[in-house]
């Protein structure tokens, strides 16, 4: 297991003893954006992990839990939490957008054209586009 670095260290009882900024999820979140700047994604994903059993119902929680899966090509895992994003927050577009995007990377490009067409519909234009290119292809 590795090591936190002193300053990672140092952080981590500040925001734990102190309380700094937030309470609760939104400390475990800071931790793990600490981990991010050292690209640390796996000791991220550990406190998102955290964050995420205090606030389950969360979306913003699950959408940066899964750009680190993504970073670290866990893309099933990734998958998992875009679409709870979208369970959460259907009518959103953003959500659709990164899992669309993510099944054009995987070339589940029926997948893809769905996720966009469905971001589209909710007004984001990006999703338009990429539903417009993703149709243009052989």
């Amino acid at each position: 297991m590795r090591k936190l670095s002193l300053a990672a260290a140092i952080a981590a009882i500040a925001l734990l003893l102190c309380g700094f900024a937030y309470k609760g999820a939104r400390s475990y979140a800071e931790l793990a954006q600490m981990f991010v700047a050292q690209g640390r994604y796996d000791d991220a994903v550990t406190f998102f992990d955290k964050a995420i059993a205090m606030e389950p119902k969360n979306p913003e929680l699950y959408q940066h839990r899964a750009f680190f899966y993504l970073k670290l090509e866990r893309f099933d895992l990734g998958l998992r939490d875009l679409t709870t994003v979208i369970e959460l927050q259907p009518d959103k577009a953003e959500g659709y957008l990164s899992r669309g995007l993510v099944y054009s990377d995987r070339n589940q490009r029926g997948m893809a054209e769905a996720d966009f067409r469905k971001a589209c519909e909710l007004g984001d234009t990006s999703g338009c586009a990429f539903l417009t290119q993703s149709e243009r292809q052989p």
